[in-house]
């Protein structure tokens, strides 16, 4: 029952969300500050001469 009502809750959180920003749901991502914001943004963009 937890469970569902984690889920439920993340589904509400998602929704308002994108409702604000005016955006899809499947197009927010959430992290825990900053920094790991910057970070996932950082790797999963390729860079010229990048070698991994």
């Amino acid at each position: 029952m937890a469970n569902d009502a984690t889920q439920a809750y993340e589904r509400f959180k998602e929704k308002k969300v994108a409702d604000f920003i005016n955006a899809e749901k499947d197009e927010i991502v959430f992290v825990r500050n900053t920094t790991e914001g910057e970070n996932l943004l950082a790797s999963s963009l390729e860079f010229e001469g990048d070698i991994v």
